[in-house]
């Protein structure tokens, strides 16, 4: 599922090169990147 959002806001970045769709993929590949890192804590604990 997040795969797919990121996939989308990938694609929307492509075609339209909007000072939104820039904000929006970068605070998505934060969040993305803030998940997988709790999501490894949560692994090595």
């Amino acid at each position: 599922m997040i795969i797919l959002i990121l996939i989308d806001s990938i694609l929307a970045f492509i075609y339209s090169k909007n000072d939104y769709v820039i904000i929006y993929t970068t605070l998505l590949v934060l969040v993305l990147l803030v998940i997988s890192k709790f999501i490894l804590k949560r692994v090595e604990d």
